[in-house]
Formats: structure tokens, sequence, C-alpha cells
């Protein structure tokens, strides 16, 4: 039995941020292996898109528009090991995105817990450098996140 074809959907948002940022994430989970960017981006290998968004720009756009969206928004995942799905995603600041990565680890200073050391440097007024140097010497305490041993 043939698969009927879907028709295509017709939103009239083809030309907006917001259609860009759906498409700009199916290519990051749906890429062919032979395309320059995911050599580049190999931490995408293996995530995916649910299929409610993954067929329909306009579920996508559903949930975007009840869940915060914004033009100074961008798409993040809050857990960087899944993939795009309404209970991953949320709409956040270039600042909170660039705090939410692999590289990114949370440090304990004079007892406080901080998300990050630019974080910590911004709280206590200490530089990066010498935040950096003083772990060296192992006086301040770079933890780990809940899923670190999971790697």
């Amino acid at each position: 039995m043939e698969k009927a074809k879907r028709k295509p959907e017709r939103h009239g948002m083809r030309k907006t941020r917001l259609y860009d940022c759906w498409r700009s994430m199916k290519k990051r989970v749906n890429g062919n292996p032979d395309n320059v960017w995911h050599r580049t981006h190999p931490h995408y290998d293996g995530l995916t898109v649910c299929e409610e968004w993954a067929n329909s720009f306009t579920s996508f756009m559903a949930w975007a528009l009840t869940h915060g969206y914004a033009a100074k928004l961008t798409l993040d995942r809050t857990d960087n090991r899944k993939g795009y799905y309404p209970e991953n995603c949320r709409w956040a600041t270039p600042k909170e995105q660039s705090q939410n990565t692999c590289a990114t680890r949370p440090v304990r200073v004079n007892g406080k817990d901080y998300p990050s050391m630019s974080e910590a440097a911004r709280q206590t007024g200490i530089s990066r450098r010498t935040l950096d140097r003083r772990i060296k010497r192992g006086l301040v305490t770079p933890l780990k996140r809940p899923y670190d041993d999971a790697r």
C-alpha cells in the first residue's frame, strides 16, 4: 500500500525568525553525515526532534508562542544530552544559553555554589583568572553536574 503524500502546511511564516529557528533545529539533528556542519559539531550526533515538531512548523510555533518566545531569545535544551521536545526546551537569553553547555562547570567559592566560573567572578568580584589559579591550587572547588558520571 502506497503512503499518501502529506500536503505542505500553509502558515505564511516562512520568512520569519521563528521559522528560521525551527529549520535550524531540524538541521542540527537531521544532518547528512557528509555535511561539513555535522563534522564540526559531533556533539549533535544522535539527537532527535519530537515527531510533532519535526513534521509540523505550526505545532512548534504554537508551543513557542505559549512558552515565552521573543525575538531576542534562542531555543535552548535544558539537558544537552537529550533532543528537542517540549519538556526539554526553553527560550533563553544568549547569556543563559552560554551557561548551559558541557564546557560550563559549576564551582564552589567560599562555601557558595555558582553555576559557572563567569557567574562566580561576576558575583564575588574575583577575576576568572584568579579563580582559575585558585582551582589549580585547590582553593576553589569545581563541582560535578549530576550527569557527569553518566558520560
